[in-house]
Protein backbone atom coordinates (compact mmCIF):
# COMPACT_ATOMS: atom_id res chain seq x y z
CA UNK A 1 0.00 0.00 0.00
CA UNK A 2 2.73 2.36 0.76
CA UNK A 3 3.44 5.06 3.27
CA UNK A 4 0.30 7.29 3.54
CA UNK A 5 1.65 9.80 5.99
CA UNK A 6 4.95 9.93 7.47
CA UNK A 7 4.38 10.33 11.48
CA UNK A 8 5.71 9.20 14.70
CA UNK A 9 6.39 5.33 14.73
CA UNK A 10 3.84 4.16 17.34
CA UNK A 11 4.79 1.66 20.27
CA UNK A 12 3.32 -1.48 20.52
CA UNK A 13 1.00 -0.22 23.49
CA UNK A 14 -0.64 2.73 22.01
CA UNK A 15 -1.35 0.71 18.60
CA UNK A 16 -2.66 -2.33 20.80
CA UNK A 17 -5.07 0.36 22.79
CA UNK A 18 -6.26 1.47 18.81
CA UNK A 19 -6.36 -1.77 16.97
CA UNK A 20 -10.21 -1.19 16.48
CA UNK A 21 -9.86 1.72 15.42
CA UNK A 22 -7.08 1.30 12.99
CA UNK A 23 -9.26 -2.14 11.73
CA UNK A 24 -12.36 -0.20 10.91
CA UNK A 25 -10.22 3.08 9.17
CA UNK A 26 -8.49 0.22 6.61
CA UNK A 27 -11.56 -1.40 5.79
CA UNK A 28 -13.56 2.39 5.19
CA UNK A 29 -10.79 3.18 3.12
CA UNK A 30 -10.43 0.16 0.86
CA UNK A 31 -14.30 0.31 0.23
CA UNK A 32 -13.31 3.90 -0.47
CA UNK A 33 -11.06 2.91 -2.83
CA UNK A 34 -13.04 0.02 -4.49
CA UNK A 35 -15.68 1.94 -5.23
CA UNK A 36 -13.99 4.82 -6.81
CA UNK A 37 -11.90 2.45 -8.93
CA UNK A 38 -14.00 -0.41 -9.73
CA UNK A 39 -15.40 0.37 -13.47
CA UNK A 40 -11.93 1.10 -14.54
CA UNK A 41 -10.13 -0.74 -16.72
CA UNK A 42 -7.22 -0.64 -18.80
CA UNK A 43 -5.28 -2.66 -21.65
CA UNK A 44 -2.15 -2.30 -20.00
CA UNK A 45 -2.04 -4.10 -17.12
CA UNK A 46 0.40 -3.31 -14.78
CA UNK A 47 1.13 -4.96 -11.34
CA UNK A 48 3.55 -4.82 -8.54
CA UNK A 49 4.11 -6.84 -4.84
CA UNK A 50 4.69 -5.88 -1.61
CA UNK A 51 5.46 -7.74 1.18
CA UNK A 52 4.85 -6.98 4.83
CA UNK A 53 7.27 -8.51 7.93
CA UNK A 54 6.90 -8.95 11.52
CA UNK A 55 10.17 -8.83 12.50
CA UNK A 56 11.09 -10.97 15.53
CA UNK A 57 14.10 -12.26 17.23
CA UNK A 58 14.87 -15.56 19.41
CA UNK A 59 15.93 -14.99 22.85
CA UNK A 60 14.80 -17.49 25.20
CA UNK A 61 11.73 -17.12 23.38
CA UNK A 62 10.68 -15.01 20.25
CA UNK A 63 10.26 -10.77 20.81
CA UNK A 64 9.24 -8.61 18.54
CA UNK A 65 12.00 -6.38 17.40
CA UNK A 66 11.32 -2.66 17.36
CA UNK A 67 14.69 -1.88 15.12
CA UNK A 68 12.86 -1.95 11.83
CA UNK A 69 15.08 1.78 10.84
CA UNK A 70 18.26 -0.59 10.98
CA UNK A 71 16.61 -2.45 8.04
CA UNK A 72 15.43 0.05 6.49
CA UNK A 73 19.10 2.07 6.00
CA UNK A 74 20.67 -1.49 4.47
CA UNK A 75 17.81 -1.60 1.81
CA UNK A 76 16.12 0.60 -0.89
CA UNK A 77 13.60 -1.85 -0.98
CA UNK A 78 12.62 -1.19 2.18
CA UNK A 79 9.83 1.18 4.11
CA UNK A 80 8.13 1.62 7.13
CA UNK A 81 5.25 0.08 7.71
CA UNK A 82 2.45 0.47 10.87
CA UNK A 83 5.44 -0.06 13.66
CA UNK A 84 8.87 -0.60 14.23
CA UNK A 85 8.64 -3.80 14.48
CA UNK A 86 6.99 -3.82 10.63
CA UNK A 87 8.08 -3.12 7.35
CA UNK A 88 7.19 -3.92 3.59
CA UNK A 89 9.29 -4.59 0.71
CA UNK A 90 7.70 -2.91 -2.37
CA UNK A 91 8.15 -2.39 -6.25
CA UNK A 92 9.47 0.96 -6.47
CA UNK A 93 7.73 0.56 -9.90
CA UNK A 94 5.48 -1.03 -11.56
CA UNK A 95 5.94 -4.70 -13.47
CA UNK A 96 4.76 -5.27 -16.92
CA UNK A 97 5.97 -8.92 -17.24
CA UNK A 98 3.97 -11.66 -18.10
CA UNK A 99 5.13 -14.37 -16.34
CA UNK A 100 4.59 -15.13 -12.35
CA UNK A 101 8.43 -16.22 -12.59
CA UNK A 102 9.16 -12.50 -12.82
CA UNK A 103 7.09 -11.58 -10.33
CA UNK A 104 8.83 -14.67 -7.81
CA UNK A 105 12.80 -13.49 -9.01
CA UNK A 106 12.01 -9.77 -8.08
CA UNK A 107 10.67 -10.56 -4.66
CA UNK A 108 13.45 -12.97 -3.81
CA UNK A 109 15.83 -10.47 -4.84
CA UNK A 110 14.49 -8.07 -2.49
CA UNK A 111 14.50 -10.20 0.18
CA UNK A 112 18.08 -11.12 -0.33
CA UNK A 113 18.87 -7.77 -0.16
Amino acid sequence: MGLLKKGEILPWTSLNRRKNIIKNRGVDQFIAAFNKYNSISTPNFAFGEEIEFLLVFKDKIYKLYCGSEKIIEKNPFCAVEYGRYMLEISSKDPLRRNTIMDLEDSVLTKIKN
